[in-house]
């Protein structure tokens, strides 16, 4: 194949870019704001304490890459930051009982952002009064 530098060749370069984006609206240059389509566990609530890992992931629509997330968690009217940075997933262990809000706020590129809504999730006591317990000399 030849290819030519002409200024012919380039205006009808250019005049088909021009086209292409006029039939396509020009989707391709804009990018939507994020929105966050799900936040889930891997193990449904309720949970033992210590009784292992539970992943949350979250799927996002949209943002400019690269995206940040920022998982939080609540209890006791007390706010955290649990995990920041490029991973859409949380690893979370609980060792201690209670009832959690989760939620996750996710911010592209270009200072978009979208923020989930809290989901609240209980962990039991890993021994209860209906906990059988041996002794042994």
């Amino acid at each position: 194949m030849i290819y030519s530098t002409s200024s012919s060749n380039n205006l009808l370069a250019l005049l088909l870019v021009l086209w292409v984006c006029a039939l396509s609206g020009c989707s391709g240059l804009s990018i939507s704001k994020p929105q966050i389509v799900a936040l889930h566990a891997t193990a449904a609530s309720p949970q033992l304490a210590n009784s292992g890992e539970i992943v949350w992931h979250t799927q996002v629509s949209g943002g400019a890459a690269p995206l940040n997330y920022e998982y939080r968690v609540r209890v006791d009217n007390q706010e955290r930051i649990v995990q920041a940075g490029a991973e859409s997933s949380w690893r979370w262990s609980p060792r201690n009982s209670g009832n959690f809000l989760i939620r996750v706020r996710v911010k592209d590129a270009k200072g978009d952002s979208a923020v989930s809504d809290w989901i609240s999730y209980r962990i039991d006591p890993s021994i209860n009064r209906n906990s059988k317990i041996a002794f042994f000399p």
